[in-house]
């Protein structure tokens, strides 16, 4: 039987010029353990050079919703517990000042399966402000968010337990994308359930400015046209 989770990794790639080092994405995992513990783990890729320092710190306060009517459930407060530099494939275009880091945010959570039942599932989303000003493709990057969002299937299924993770992404090692030159990235994720893995492209998702709605729907960001 394949089972199927909906994953969203969020990339942004703008690169107008040579100084366009922005490079901002990540994705929410969710691994199983033992029993009805888990592994909650976020990827954020950061741009060292342009982005904000002070957005590297702190937990990532991780929200958790029923997916049928996207009420709220609990929120997570979710660790760093490494921030190390990537090392990248050295593309022919790549400027000497490119630098992003990995942040890992980490934490063990318990998700009774008796408790998250409902047969349509739930979702993780971590709205993360802002994106960088160098960004050239978005209209104000300064006043718009990333939200990375995550669906997991209800974890009983038949009257028992119903086990699942999420695909294990790698870490990009040659995200860089040189302007009208030709551009691959091996995606080779793997699946600890074996499942079958479905790959698409998305339109980034922000949040709704100035307001304290943290549920989906989410907008899109606003491109220039």
């Amino acid at each position: 039987m394949i089972k199927k989770i909906l994953f969203l990794a969020l990339f942004l790639f703008s690169l107008t010029s040579a100084k366009a080092t922005h490079i901002v994405g990540g994705e929410i995992e969710m691994k199983h353990i033992v029993g009805n513990d888990y592994n909650i783990r976020v990827n954020l890729y950061f741009d060292d050079i342009n982005g904000a320092s002070f957005l590297r710190y702190g937990d990532a306060y991780i929200s958790l919703y029923r997916k049928r009517d996207n009420a709220f459930i609990r929120e997570l407060f979710v660790p760093v517990i490494s921030d190390t530099i990537l090392t990248y494939a050295n593309p022919k275009c790549a400027v000497g000042n490119l630098k992003t880091r990995h942040i890992v945010y980490q934490l063990r959570v318990t998700l009774p399966s008796a408790i998250y039942n409902d047969p349509q599932g739930y979702y993780l989303s971590w709205s993360n402000c802002c994106r960088n000003g160098i960004i050239s493709n978005i209209q104000y990057p300064m006043s718009t968010s990333q939200t990375f969002y995550m669906e997991f299937p209800a974890l009983s299924r038949n009257g028992g337990q119903f086990i699942n993770s999420t695909p294990s992404l790698p870490v990009p090692n040659n995200p860089y994308a040189c302007l009208n030159q030709p551009f691959t990235l091996n995606w080779g994720s793997t699946d600890p359930d074996g499942d079958q893995l479905v790959y698409g492209l998305r339109e980034p998702k922000s949040a709704v400015p100035f307001s304290f709605q943290k549920s989906a729907p989410y907008p899109t960001v606003d491109w220039w046209t």
